[in-house]
């Protein structure tokens, strides 16, 4: 689990370095085409109808949320362009994430959460320290460390709110859903995202974004009232 997480998080900065945004974001978001792949190869069980259907209404609302204001045309020309190595990166980011997913949904009904999460992280985190300096020795990327107040506060959110909370509440409460339909919930990430923006940095939410919005909402939706496994997960 620890190293999925690690090669998620270390695939999607490469990836940044090398695409756009709007790519990223996207492509980022076909995790969730993943999930069930995987959940069909490693737990042998398939995603129901509901699911799917899940799936297609989250995958356009990502499409319409990564839009930023622009016509869906332009949208579009910007995720079909040419694939480039950041794309590639980004990609295999995707694919970790679901992986991620899937695995923690077999592990996690077999270990108590607190060392499962203890060891997800202090994994990662000793990984990421031996590549930063990997990258520096070698040329790769100079490795500099500069501490002031926005790197303390960045340091501190990012690591107690984004890693260690998010993680522990993951890890404790996945078991009690399907991978696919955690894929969904997940996918509500770049709506809380624009929400934040929207308070915290005056950024507007387009029209598109909006429309892409309630489309993931309406996936997490049929996904909960349709979906035939809900019952299976919730008696587990």
């Amino acid at each position: 689990l620890g190293l999925m997480y690690f090669l998620g998080f270390t695939t999607q900065t490469m990836g940044l370095k090398y695409t756009s945004a709007t790519k990223s974001g996207f492509i980022t978001g076909t995790f969730i085409l993943f999930t069930p792949v995987f959940q069909l190869l490693f737990e042998k069980r398939k995603p129901t109808r509901a699911n799917l259907f899940g799936i297609l209404f989250v995958i356009a609302g990502l499409l319409l949320l990564s839009s930023k204001g622009s016509s869906m045309l332009d949208v579009l020309h910007e995720i079909g362009r040419g694939f480039n190595i950041g794309d590639f990166f980004t990609l295999l980011c995707a694919m970790f994430f679901a992986m991620y997913i899937v695995y923690l949904d077999i592990i996690s009904k077999k270990f108590h959460y607190m060392p499962l999460v203890f060891l997800q992280i202090s994994l990662t985190s000793v990984l990421g320290l031996a590549t930063a300096f990997l990258f520096s020795a070698t040329g790769i990327q100079e490795a500099n460390f500069v501490f002031n107040n926005n790197v303390i506060f960045a340091l501190f959110y990012t690591a107690i709110l984004s890693t260690i909370l998010t993680t522990t509440l993951q890890t404790k409460f996945q078991k009690v859903v399907s991978p696919t339909k955690a894929g969904i919930i997940l996918s509500f990430e770049p709506i809380f995202a624009s929400v934040f923006a929207f308070f915290t940095l005056n950024e507007k939410i387009s029209n598109f974004g909006l429309l892409g919005c309630i489309l993931i909402f309406t996936g997490l939706i049929v996904t909960e009232v349709f979906d035939k496994n809900k019952r299976n997960y919730e008696q587990r």
